[in-house]
């Protein structure tokens, strides 16, 4: 008769098991390139690449989620969600799929067409093709023509096998959008992004125009292991902090995961000591530093924000195009005051 190990062996050998799953639950190197905003409608750039011991990784999924973090932490949310693949030619077997995406009424007829100010469905179907039970959470972003977000839905299901469920939300395009062809992003995670949850399906796209018809396509990344999208503030965003969570999966790479975050912070132009309010402390503090150029010790970055002819940061000295950027700001409040 076979000896039975001691308890104390197997409680070490399950405490192992154990390490070696934490230590290999984010095996995959993300990072995350995101350039300095130079004005508060500027384009957000978000790139990088993920790498699995020291090589980019040959295919995959990347989820995206941004959230907005201003002074107050209440009022914090996703402002945009996108799910990238790491090779534009890749095909993956999916257990879970989005099988439509499609704009509608509330009564789930099809609405190619809306109007600024006005609520718009959208109809996700989604099926689990596995033979069991998954969790799916569920989430539509719709961005306008010049990629500001108009919204962010979500929702948490449970799929049994073989199960078709349809994720209707109801959006509303808010009156600055931009007229022109729109997108809508669908995506279905383990989690959220953020909690270090991965994409386990590609994202599906469609489109509805605002008003007047147009012609995009948004870019796709080319080189394996890469990824890129760009977006813009929402106008009425408060101010702050944005933290971009960026969490990835590679079947190439033997399955595993990885996770990063990096933050952008946003002001409007002039608000020089970030207190929300562009005043005259920001235009003292601009005075001050009045015809300082770049080396000298009186220069600060802080107040050179602007480069004729373009809005972009930095042309090496504090001068007329700096002060008259800030003076359009002045007396500005942040949009959720």
């Amino acid at each position: 008769m076979n000896a039975k190990p001691p308890i104390l062996v197997l409680i070490l050998f399950a405490f192992l098991v154990n390490i070696s799953r934490v230590e290999s639950l984010y095996s995959l190197d993300v990072t995350i390139q995101t350039d300095p905003l130079k004005s508060y409608k500027g384009l957000v750039k978000i790139a990088g690449n993920v790498t699995y011991e020291g090589e980019l990784v040959q295919n995959g999924l990347i989820g995206i989620q941004v959230e907005n973090h201003p002074l107050n932490p209440s009022q914090s949310k996703t402002v945009v969600m996108r799910t990238l693949p790491l090779n534009a030619n890749q095909s993956l077997p999916f257990s879970l799929r989005i099988l439509s995406l499609l704009p509608v009424d509330d009564y789930g007829n099809p609405k190619p067409s809306t109007k600024r100010g006005t609520y718009l469905w959208v109809n996700m179907t989604v099926k689990n093709k596995g033979l069991s039970p998954r969790e799916a959470y569920l989430c539509i972003t719709l961005a306008d023509s010049g990629l500001v977000p108009l919204c962010v839905e979500k929702a948490i299901i449970t799929m049994p096998a073989g199960a078709i469920n349809i994720f209707m939300p109801r959006a509303y395009i808010p009156k600055w959008a931009a007229v022109g062809t729109a997108y809508i992003y669908g995506n279905i995670y383990n989690s959220w992004p953020k909690d270090g949850g991965d994409p386990v399906c590609s994202e599906k796209i469609s489109n509805f125009d605002i008003e007047q018809p147009s012609s995009m396509s948004p870019p796709q990344p080319t080189q394996n292991g890469t990824y890129e999208m760009n977006f813009r503030l929402r106008p009425d965003m408060a101010w702050g902090t944005c933290q971009v969570n960026a969490s990835a999966w590679s079947p190439s790479a033997g399955g595993y995961t990885g996770y990063s975050s990096a933050d952008i912070e946003y002001w409007l132009p002039g608000d020089f000591n970030k207190d929300c309010d562009v005043d005259l402390y920001d235009a003292v503090g601009l005075l001050q530093r009045y015809g300082a150029k770049q080396g000298t010790p009186s220069y600060n970055e802080v107040y050179d924000i602007a480069m004729p002819p373009t809005p972009c940061h930095a042309d090496g000295v504090i001068g007329i195009y700096d002060a008259v950027l800030m003076l359009t700001c002045y007396g500005v409040k942040p949009p959720n005051e």
